[in-house]
């Protein structure tokens, strides 16, 4: 096994270009000693493990073991499986994250401790195997007789590969096998029951296990597991039988659609659709078969949905999946900022999927390392607090003052997911070819690397750098014998000017490069060599392609590879009353005392003038003024209090529009934590009913039910109508319609009863439902809401825009 960063496998770039292979690095030989991401790293080793040790136990995800055991032994378990069926996953996730953590801990107490901690897990794990090799709490405990008769919605697979991800994680860390034994089992189990003919057809609807089966191959040396790998990836998509010889195909199973990928073969793929973590799981296991098999017929596909996902569907952090809908993907250039869906595991996923690409592609893999360090920067640093045990589910461009990191969620795929990404990162920073050093990432580091070509001595590199807060970083050799090879080094995509200097000299070669490629450094190296290398980090001025609604007119700050965010509690006016006009200056400074020492962004900007209203006026002069705004770094947003957030700014004041009615607090039943409240009043029109490029209100997941939506007034007023616009996705494939039918009711100002003043039929799509009625004097209002239902299926609902129609009582 040569390594087990994000790339897993030694990746045979030739296949696709005349580069020589590359192989990452083991992350167990980079130390990464000081900056940034070594700082994320102690807190996640820290904090964040004990973060999700401490809810796993809470939530009942580790006594599930200990059920399925009783189970086993014929004894009652001690109550039911606890959470959803996919808990196990949770604690696999977070046992590979521990291991991880444990392979780079020096020894001492410290260790000692999470090692016996972990080995007591391990062994809770193993007693709920079932003696066919299978392990599943929820169905051991719950469901026995129903194990594998739902591939598509139970996660057993799923599952699976975590645990068989963990396994060879603990194997790695401490060199026991008895995580890896169960895995073992696990998949030979898999094994005998999946495959081509006579076998069963069949996938997993959430894929993984095809991931965990290649690192399980690259362990053991069992090739069987790569070649049951090779048999999801293959059947996904088709109907017949699947089978890697000529035979006639035979009947096989029912496609489940985009959402799971399982649309068509792999090779016609050519868009980024369904589901983003599931996708960018799935692809990655497509590059690991490419790089396994030298099958360069799975190329044309990888690139083009690569293409379609990085150049149509990805935000400026990095972040993936617009949809809370389909947890996923939209239509091109459909990026909506407050109720961007971001999952923190999308951006996890697309980091694993784009250093995989970079492995294949060898020395051409420059421009997926851009895209590795946008998402990791950025919209996987924002899934977790500063203090490592706070997460972000999903990860929104904006935000006015309702989205909050949580302790835990019910589906708690992201905690887990940041822990073990965090321990395994460093491996990304380098990898070797049979003569070639590649420097991928830039941060003060030690690495121990070993060429390809057995015929070098392992390299010592120390590199020191504040990157990214600083483009300057220094690599010397601290390795003996004398040898030679070629040192590549990135430049990022985002860099306009590189030097580079050899022992304080300018190269003799010519060693520059284009942004988003390497340049070549190829000498005898000495101990003491010290390659100098340093980018121009100025604040850049981000647009976004026209076709982007939701960023036309607007404005993002980048410097490096982090994009800058403004929060409220930082400025001395409202966000959505201030605007970055182009050619004001922006200055870039070190502030220790904030968010744990960042560079923030001084930015001069113009501000509405507040005294100027727009009622009963309909034209007026241009009032403005200048105002000093501070810009913070967007992973770091949410650590301080609750307040709004913006990443896209606009750059006219002719383009804030009204701005909301600040008279009108809104207050709901329920709101589903990816949409906000304040998008009732938000002055952000939509063009129809499933219009997701602009904030809403849902109900989502109540379905069927009575809710309702209020405003309470500053001040009494008359109302004489409303005019709502309701939210429904169901011809996108969503579950929310417009009501089945709702009642406006008003509260006066001197009363504590709500009066009914109408009542309505059904809503209205794609337009203002619009009711008028005779003026009635109130100090708050209610829509009361039937969500629809019909003899097939309940539904939920929303609401985009809701106005009223008022004047001041007389």
């Amino acid at each position: 096994m040569k390594t087990l960063a994000a790339c897993v496998v030694i990746a045979f770039s030739s296949i696709a270009t005349a580069q020589p292979s590359v192989t990452p690095a083991d992350f167990r030989k980079v130390s990464l000693d000081s900056g940034l991401l070594a700082e994320r790293g102690r807190v996640n080793a820290s904090a964040t493990l004990e973060a999700n040790w401490a809810q796993c136990e809470r939530t009942g995800r580790l006594k599930n073991f200990a059920k399925a055991a009783a189970k086993l032994r014929g004894t009652s378990p001690d109550g039911a499986y606890e959470g959803a069926f996919f808990n196990d996953s949770d604690v696999y996730k977070m046992l590979e994250g521990s291991c991880d953590v444990l392979a780079t801990m020096p020894a001492g107490a410290a260790r000692d401790s999470l090692e016996h901690r972990i080995n007591a897990l391990v062994e809770l794990i193993a007693s709920a195997q079932h003696p066919s090799g299978y392990i599943n709490g929820y169905f051991t405990v719950n469901e026995p007789d129903q194990q594998l008769a739902n591939l598509r919605d139970k996660h057993e697979m799923y599952c699976a590969g975590h645990l068989i991800e963990a396994g060879v994680a603990h194997h790695l860390a401490t060199g026991k096998r008895a995580l890896l034994d169960v895995a073992v089992r696990l998949a030979d189990f898999l094994d005998a029951t999946f495959g081509p003919s006579p076998k069963r057809a069949g996938v997993c609807g959430h894929e993984e296990i095809e991931l965990a089966l290649f690192k399980l191959a690259g362990d053991t040396g069992e090739q069987k597991y790569a070649q049951l790998a090779r048999y999801f990836i293959e059947q996904r998509g088709r109907k017949e039988h699947f089978s890697p010889t000529t035979a006639p195909a035979l009947p096989g199973r029912e496609l489940w659609g985009e959402y799971f990928q399982d649309y068509a073969p792999v090779r016609t793929h050519a868009r980024a659709v369904g589901h983003a973590v599931r996708a960018t799981y799935y692809y990655s296991a497509v590059t690991d078969l490419a790089a396994t098999t030298r099958d360069a017929s799975l190329l044309p596909a990888l690139d083009s949905v690569w293409n379609d996902l990085t150049l149509t569907k990805m935000y400026v952090t990095g972040g993936i999946g617009t949809s809370a809908a389909n947890e996923g993907f939209t239509s091109s250039f459909d990026l909506p900022n407050e109720t961007a869906y971001a999952e923190t595991c999308a951006g996890i996923g697309l980091v694993l999927w784009a250093h995989r690409m970079a492995c294949l592609r060898g020395l051409d893999g420059a421009i997926y390392f851009d895209v590795a360090e946008r998402a990791l920067w950025n919209a996987v640093a924002s899934g977790v607090s500063l203090e490592g045990s706070r997460f972000f589910y999903d990860n929104p461009l904006s935000s006015n003052g309702d989205h909050h990191r949580r302790e835990w969620f019910g589906c708690a795929c992201c905690p887990p997911n940041i822990l073990r990404l965090y321990g395994q990162v460093a491996g990304m920073y380098y990898s070797t070819s049979r003569d070639s050093v590649l420097v991928n990432m830039y941060g003060s580091s030690t690495a121990q690397l070993q060429l390809t070509d057995d015929a070098h001595s392992p390299v010592r590199l120390v590199q020191r750098s504040n990157y990214p807060w600083d483009g300057r970083a220094s690599i010397c050799i601290d390795s003996e014998p004398a040898t030679g090879f070629s040192l590549q080094l990135r430049i990022p995509g985002w860099a306009r000017k590189t030097s580079i200097r050899v022992n304080r000299e300018e190269p003799q070669t010519d060693t520059l490069a284009a942004p988003g490629s390497y340049a070549q450094i190829t000498r005898e190296w000495h101990k003491g060599d010290c390659v100098e290398i340093a980018f121009d980090m100025p604040v850049e001025r981000v647009y976004a392609n026209p076709a982007v609604k939701a960023d036309r007119g607007k404005v993002a700050l980048q410097r490096g590879p982090i994009v800058y965010c403004f929060e409220g509690i930082d400025q001395d006016v409202s966000l959505q009353d201030v605007v970055v006009p182009p050619g004001m200056k922006i200055i870039a400074r070190r502030d220790e005392s904030l968010l744990g020492g960042v560079t923030v962004l001084d930015v001069q900007g113009v501000t509405r003038d507040d005294s100027v209203t727009w009622n009963q006026t309909l034209y007026q002069p241009a009032a403005a003024r200048d105002v000093h705004l501070v810009a913070v770094p967007y992973f770091a947003w949410d650590n301080r209090v609750a307040c709004p957030m913006r990443v896209w700014m606009p750059e006219t004041i002719s383009s804030l529009g009204p701005g909301p009615d600040r008279s009108l607090k809104p207050s709901a039943s329920h709101c589903n934590p990816s949409d906000t409240v304040s998008a009732l009043n938000d002055a952000q029109e939509p063009a129809r009913s499933g219009d997701h490029s602009v904030p809403r209100l849902t109900f989502w997941d109540h379905r069927g039910t009575k809710e309702w939506v209020q405003y309470d007034l500053d001040a009494a007023r008359a109302i004489t109508g409303v005019d709502v616009y309701w939210f429904d996705d169901h011809a996108e494939g969503g579950g929310c319609r417009v009501p089945a039918a709702w009642r406006i009711l008003v509260r006066g100002p001197d009363s504590a009863e709500w009066k009914e003043v109408r009542r309505c039929g059904a809503g209205v799509a794609d337009t203002f439902d619009s009711v008028s009625f005779e003026a009635v004097t109130a100090s708050a209002i209610r829509l009361e809401i039937d969500l629809a239902k019909d003899d097939k299926a309940a539904y939920s609902g929303g609401i985009l825009e809701w106005k009223l129609r008022t004047r001041t009582p007389r």
